[in-house]
């Protein structure tokens, strides 16, 4: 509708110069021009035509400043469409209000995988944590038995040590005896 009140404007401005450039012989002649404010007030009060309307459809959606509202695009091309039922444009108006539609199911199902895959994802980082967990309780038993077993094995070797002193003692005892 902007772009309408744009171009109404800028007409009336046109007309307004054309009007003041027309010297007095002009419209004293005999073929006199029809009242221009009348003409503008008559532009003004019509209804915008298919393509004027579409244009003005299509500008919504390629608005660059901010995401468009496709809901108001799809009313007005609803609106389009009943108002300009035979015009050469509704063949596109009802493709784009399918597109327009499809696209809204397929938002819908990005939104819902989105949140079904936040979801898995929090889940899967949980069990993550668990078996990192589990993990890190493995490691500490493991490295607490290492250890426990190294000392295990230092006092059998110790074991051994004095075992093998006891059986040169006794040897010795052995020869000194006989």
């Amino acid at each position: 509708m902007l772009i309408t009140f744009k171009r109404w404007f800028l007409l009336a401005i046109i007309v307004g110069i054309l009007a003041g450039c027309a010297s007095s012989s002009a419209l004293n002649q005999s073929h006199r021009q029809p009242d221009l404010s009348g003409l503008l007030e008559q532009e003004q009060t019509r209804e915008p035509t298919d393509r004027e309307l579409m244009n003005e459809i299509l500008s919504i959606i390629n608005n660059s400043e901010k995401e468009p509202d496709y809901e108001e695009v799809k009313i007005c091309l609803e609106s389009f469409v009943a108002q300009y039922p035979q015009s050469e444009w509704v063949a596109p108006a009802r493709a784009l209000m399918a597109t327009l539609n499809k696209m809204t199911v397929l938002q819908a199902a990005l939104i819902s995988e989105k949140t079904r895959s936040e979801v898995d994802h929090a889940k899967l980082s949980k069990e993550l944590n668990a078996l990192r967990d589990g993990i890190r309780k493995r490691e500490e038993e493991h490295s607490s038995e290492t250890a426990r077993l190294q000392q295990e094995n230092d006092q059998l070797k110790k074991d051994i040590e004095q075992l093998k002193n006891l059986e040169i003692r006794l040897e010795k005892r052995g020869k000194r005896l006989r």
